[in-house]
């Protein structure tokens, strides 16, 4: 019988990861990275891969099959979205026809674009205070250096926290 794969990335909780390893070739498993919902509703299944990451060859990996299978299964788009390290960029490719209803093909973006594709699939448009988060990369607007959650403006050491926006009610720090 086929050796099973060792662990790859270190990611998975090493007790049922190395668990379900010893059941053999024949029992194999896929983590699933995201399922994008609204509300409870799934909206999109998406695999992330980091910049570095090994590429990922869709009609050979049994993997990204079944996940693809789960997400066409359950009428939901598909997609597997390359990403920069430095957040400044990302591939998304369709991985079936319903994520080809979205981007037709492998399209290279921003980051405010992406993050408007992911409230597209919801039915929303993107809030403007996410956006201004997303061109202010998370950081301070005042001192560009702290980091700030995405309903802030300002960090702690410039003028105290500053509510952006009291949508989601007051905010636990």
């Amino acid at each position: 019988m086929p050796e099973v794969k060792a662990e790859r990335t270190g990611w998975r909780d090493p007790e049922i990861s190395g668990r379900h390893r010893m059941w053999g070739f024949d029992c194999p498993a896929a983590d699933v990275d995201w399922i994008e919902y609204n509300h409870g509703v799934p909206v999109a299944m998406v695999e992330y891969k980091h910049e570095k990451a090994k590429p990922v060859e869709a009609r050979k990996d049994w993997n990204l099959k079944a996940f693809v299978a789960v997400a066409t299964s359950a009428q939901l788009p598909a997609f597997i979205v390359r990403y920069a390290g430095d957040f400044t960029w990302w591939k998304v490719r369709p991985l079936n026809a319903l994520a080809q209803k979205t981007v037709r093909a492998t399209t290279r973006m921003d980051e405010r674009t992406y993050v408007a594709m992911l409230y597209k699939l919801r039915g929303l448009l993107t809030p403007e205070d996410v956006l201004h988060y997303v061109e202010a990369d998370g950081v301070c607007r005042a001192c560009h250096n702290h980091p700030v959650m995405v309903d802030k403006v300002l960090c702690s050491e410039c003028n105290g926290i500053s509510e952006a926006f009291d949508r989601f009610g007051p905010m636990n720090s």
